[in-house]
């Protein structure tokens, strides 16, 4: 309580019970942009932007054309992919979808509840994730860097320079993507470590132990 919540109460001295930082507070943590149409529009816009920048660039209504399909192609089967995954979550978990975005952000920061409920939750969402991110970070995402350093060698040879940088521009996302799906999984690890059942209810986070709390009259 701070000193003006306390002239609030008409300094009764009466104290409400602080919040517990590590329950989950569905409302307050709640975002505009857990809808899924959030992400829907902004894979649109993004669509669009790019697809008229590269058509602009080559000068060529067909290049347009061609990234604005292949752009609509990949965002419909992420969404596809992304909402069969939520609805089975969802069964899974028991959770609404943004209980689950919600329990994401706090996976993200390694912010664990106490509530063993939420906890099990987690642990599903974890080894779900898990499982996801093996198959793309092992092998899909280093193809890609090589494909896209091939086509960067081959175009800068050829002349076309322009090309070379694009090429250059979709390796350094897919480098970037690499390292953050490292950062990644190994942040699942540690999260899957802490919420296994076989281990120790340690609702902090598993490489920062707690400090023990003074307890009155110590």
């Amino acid at each position: 309580m701070t000193g003006d919540d306390t002239a609030e109460d008409g300094g009764s001295g009466e104290h409400t019970a602080a919040r517990d930082p590590d329950e989950v507070d569905w409302q307050g943590e709640a975002r505009r942009h857990d809808s899924p149409w959030f992400v829907i529009w902004v894979l649109v816009v993004l669509g669009a932007t790019v697809s008229v920048a590269v058509g602009v660039m080559f000068g060529s209504g067909w290049i347009f054309l061609v990234v604005a399909v292949t752009w609509s192609a990949l965002s419909v089967m992420t969404t596809g992919w992304a909402r069969a995954t939520r609805k089975q979550l969802v069964r899974e978990t028991g959770c609404t979808a943004g209980q689950l975005a919600i329990l994401n952000r706090r996976m993200a920061k390694e912010r664990l509840p106490r509530d063993p409920a939420v906890r099990r939750a987690m642990a599903v969402m974890v080894g779900r994730q898990q499982s996801d991110q093996s198959g793309r970070s092992t092998w899909v995402l280093p193809c890609l860097l090589v494909l896209y350093a091939f086509n960067a060698a081959v175009t800068w040879h050829t002349g076309e320079h322009t090309l070379t940088l694009l090429w250059v521009a979709f390796g350094g996302l897919t480098g970037a993507a690499i390292v953050k799906s490292r950062r990644t999984r190994a942040r699942w690890t540690r999260l899957s470590m802490v919420l296994s059942p076989d281990r120790p209810d340690r609702p902090d986070r598993p490489d920062r132990p707690r400090r023990p709390r003074p307890t009155d009259g110590t």
